[in-house]
């Protein structure tokens, strides 16, 4: 997703912001429950800001396997304070597709905010999709595998959400 090509290419501020974030999250070291429900919360609101005037959504849940049998490791909060019988904790089934089984959290967290933060505020995006082509039943679902600091991909919808916003950046340049 984000190539070391793309982000020497970024403005510095962003450069900083893309570092930080990869320093945050090591690829294949483990997710602490603290990040992971940052990443839950930011990536909430992200899907509000950026999203929601579409109809478009951004889904995310999390594997809590690694959380149930090793608390201590994940500095997880004890069985009995967490409903892991919630949505966030449940595997992506149909209708949702698999778009990529695995990818690195630092390169999600890049690509929500370069792409789908951008996508956003471009009016392109916002001519084409706020009447007159709604995404309403589209969404990006996110599986979170706090293990090894990847996640898994799943687009909702007849439509890829990931080519739209890939295709509206492009016009808008």
């Amino acid at each position: 997703m984000l190539t070391d090509l793309m982000v020497m290419n970024l403005p510095e501020d962003l450069q900083e912001e893309v570092l930080t974030i990869t320093e945050w999250l090591p690829p294949l070291m483990p997710v602490s429950y603290p990040k992971a429900k940052t990443l839950i919360y930011a990536w909430r609101q992200l899907s509000e800001e950026a999203l929601a005037w579409s109809g478009a959504k951004l889904v995310t849940r999390i594997d809590g396997a690694a959380y149930r049998k090793n608390p201590d490791q994940y500095q997880s909060p004890e069985e009995k304070s967490v409903d892991y019988t919630a949505d966030l904790w449940q595997p992506f089934a149909h209708p949702w597709r698999m778009f990529d089984q695995s990818v690195d959290l630092a390169e999600i967290v890049g690509y929500l905010k370069l792409h789908v933060g951008t996508w956003g505020k471009t009016q392109v995006a916002r001519r084409r999709h706020h009447s007159r082509d709604r995404l309403d039943s589209l969404a990006l679902g996110i599986q979170i595998r706090p293990i090894n600091s990847t996640a898994a991909l799943y687009l909702l919808g007849e439509r890829s959400l990931v080519e739209i916003i890939r295709n509206d950046l492009k016009d808008q340049r």
